[in-house]
């Protein structure tokens, strides 16, 4: 209430971890209890880490950040638990950015576009 955020986002409701879904539920509870007026104009449940080819088009909303990888970068960089050993998240998080807005914007393929 204090913050009265206009946008907010939070774990997307198909998370395949329990608790990211239930921080998602708890969000969506919690907003509702809120007066009309002081309720977020937009929620979005966002999906970082996997793919999103099961999501019709349709309901995706692009966030638009490629000036920011190197922000995006220092960020993932934080957390270094999903780092260190031998599973780089870093890396592979940078790779599924990239591969999500490509196959979004994916073209069927003609001999002309190649």
């Amino acid at each position: 209430m204090a913050a009265r955020p206009k946008i907010l986002s939070t774990h997307n409701l198909a998370d395949k971890h329990d608790t990211h879904v239930g921080v998602a539920l708890r969000t969506i509870e919690s907003i509702r209890e809120l007066p009309v007026a002081q309720r977020p104009k937009k929620l979005y449940g966002c999906k970082v880490w996997r793919g999103l080819d099961w999501l019709p088009d349709s309901d995706k909303f692009v966030f638009n950040f490629r000036e920011y990888d190197n922000v995006a970068a220092s960020l993932i960089g934080v957390f270094d638990s999903q780092i260190s050993g031998a599973k780089r998240y870093d890396l592979a998080i940078m790779g599924r950015r990239r591969a999500n807005a490509t196959f979004l914007q994916a073209t069927r393929w003609t001999p002309q576009n190649t």
